[in-house]
């Protein structure tokens, strides 16, 4: 078994192993793939890859404001074929040593489900970001316009300090719906995926109801789930690649998931 980093060659493989393991459609996977060159994959192979994972890089902004160089893992899986025999398990250190030589102090992830909290944290990885959840019905009016994301990440740059993952443009173009919302009362940023007739709010900051009211009726929605800082349910993951203390009630809030 080999493991080591990903080229473009590997991208059919990689594709077809994406769409067995989540469900995806290849086009979905595709335009993830258009920011290949700007992140590192890792896979382990024997003749094709058969399990991977992505390194997104990000931002954390530790507990005193400063930044730190940290890795956002995303897509991690492995071909049901060759699941448990520790091959996911081997090609996360592998990247994480890889990383660690690159310069990066922090890794975080989103376990997709409860059960693999537990198989992280056999890893080293830790609860450091945490969420609440709440719904809404759709009602009132605010003013509101789908913006970019300079000016997406601008916004939310204003409403955190520390403790806190910061993403570049590039990542935040990869969400489809970015809207600004003013208020008589406040301006925010929401980043929202629309299910049917029911709004999800990946992100709201600040957190105002009225907002993610008025944004689900602004886009035809009845109701609006809403993620919003909190303390209460485990979202996300961290392991500290150096010296630096891990967050343990740091703010995630718009994952890729």
């Amino acid at each position: 078994m080999q493991y080591e980093t990903a080229q473009r060659k590997d991208l059919a493989h990689l594709t077809k192993l994406w769409c067995c393991c989540f469900g995806d459609d290849e086009a979905a996977v595709a335009e993830f793939w258009e920011i290949f060159d700007q992140i590192t994959v890792f896979v382990a192979r024997e003749k094709h890859p058969i399990a991977m994972l992505c390194a997104l890089p990000v931002t954390y902004f530790d507990e005193c404001g400063q930044a730190q160089r940290a890795s956002y893992l995303y897509a991690v899986c492995t071909d049901e074929k060759y699941r448990g025999q520790g091959i996911c398990s081997k090609l996360m250190k592998f990247a994480e040593a890889f990383l660690k030589k690159q310069g990066f102090a922090l890794t975080c992830l989103v376990p997709s489900n409860e059960s693999l909290f537990a198989f992280y944290r056999k890893l080293g990885y830790q609860t450091a970001f945490y969420h609440d959840i709440y719904t809404v019905d759709a009602h009132g009016k605010a003013k509101i316009r789908k913006i970019d994301a300079t000016t997406y990440q601008n916004l939310r740059q204003m409403q955190l300090y520390s403790d806190f993952i910061s993403y570049d443009e590039w990542l935040l173009a990869l969400q489809n719906g970015l809207y600004r919302i003013e208020t008589e009362d406040v301006i925010c940023c929401a980043a929202a995926e629309k299910h049917s007739n029911q709004l999800v709010i990946k992100e709201l900051l600040p957190d105002d109801p009225q907002s993610a009211s008025a944004l689900a009726a602004y886009l035809g929605c009845s109701e609006v789930k809403v993620r919003t800082l909190g303390s209460t349910l485990p979202f996300g993951m961290a392991k500290s690649l150096l010296d630096l203390p891990c967050p343990t009630q740091g703010y995630l809030g718009l994952a890729f998931d």
